[in-house]
């Protein structure tokens, strides 16, 4: 059941009005610390104005158990992704919404194991997974080898090539 509109725009109207009275209050000037301060407010407005789009777009629920709560936007196939939608809350308003089609809501615990299943993590005890290394904090030559790997290949895909 999606969640209704209102009750979304019930919960941001008073951070948005508390951003918006700082915006007005704190118009840029010559004073480096008050323009600071308004581009903060500024881009905090326009980060809660797009999340709260992107969930309204997006449906508002988790579309794996309907959760209306803690829902995090996850890419449906990582090799879609053009960039982090994290990334472009402050982007070009096209950019943003054609990577959002990419795009669906999942509850945290759902996010995590659609994430972990992705990777090809068993669980933080497997030997030889890069879960094992991070979380489980071994160091065994199998998890270290693992990590090895996960490193070369994220290095290969922000550089286009291998160290």
């Amino acid at each position: 059941m999606p969640i209704p509109q209102r009750t979304l725009q019930s919960k941001q109207h008073s951070l948005l009005h508390i951003v918006e009275h700082c915006i007005i209050n704190l118009m840029p000037n010559t004073d480096k610390r008050k323009y600071t301060a308004y581009m903060r407010a500024y881009m905090l407005k326009r980060y809660h104005e797009r999340r709260t789009r992107a969930v309204t777009l997006l449906g508002g629920v988790c579309v794996v158990c309907g959760e209306s709560h803690d829902l995090e936007i996850d890419h449906i196939d990582r090799k879609e992704k053009s960039f982090s939608i994290s990334k472009l809350w402050s982007g070009r308003e096209d950019r943003f919404l054609k990577e959002l089609k990419k795009c669906q809501l999942l509850c945290r615990k759902h996010h995590q194991q659609k994430s972990i299943k992705e990777r090809g993590w068993n669980s933080r005890s497997s030997h030889g997974t890069v879960a094992a290394y991070t979380h489980g904090k071994c160091r065994c030559e199998k998890c270290k080898k693992a990590k090895r790997k996960q490193m070369r290949e994220y290095r290969k895909s922000r550089n286009g090539r291998v160290p």
